[in-house]
């Protein structure tokens, strides 16, 4: 978003920072088993994912579009990767536990 400065919400990060510890939690018996490479990649596949989902979220996508053709190609300014990160990590977070715990400050 060129010439627009994206706001991360706290409350993205929180998720997103329940669905990383969640993933090393899985991730454990295979580190011990096949080494730390593969685990690395493994969390690096799962932080691309959320970037795409992250992305596709700012070009109103749906879930189905994922792997189709997408709506904004335009080239991603480097301070817009952690914000993908951290809306779409939000977004799994959100539907993967609907009734989960609300990180907002009241």
């Amino acid at each position: 978003m060129a010439g627009k400065e994206n706001t991360i919400n706290p409350s993205d990060v929180y998720k997103t920072g329940a669905l990383a510890s969640l993933a090393q939690t899985v991730t454990l018996p295979f580190l011990l088993r096949l080494g730390f490479a593969p685990t690395t990649a493994f969390i690096g596949v799962g932080l691309y994912l959320l970037h795409e989902r992250g992305r596709s979220k700012q070009g109103g996508a749906k879930w189905y579009d994922f792997f189709g053709t997408r709506k904004n190609d335009k080239p991603i300014a480097s301070n817009d990767i952690p914000y993908n990160i951290f809306v779409g990590g939000g977004d799994v977070f959100d539907e993967l536990f609907p009734n989960g715990p609300s990180f907002s400050k009241k």
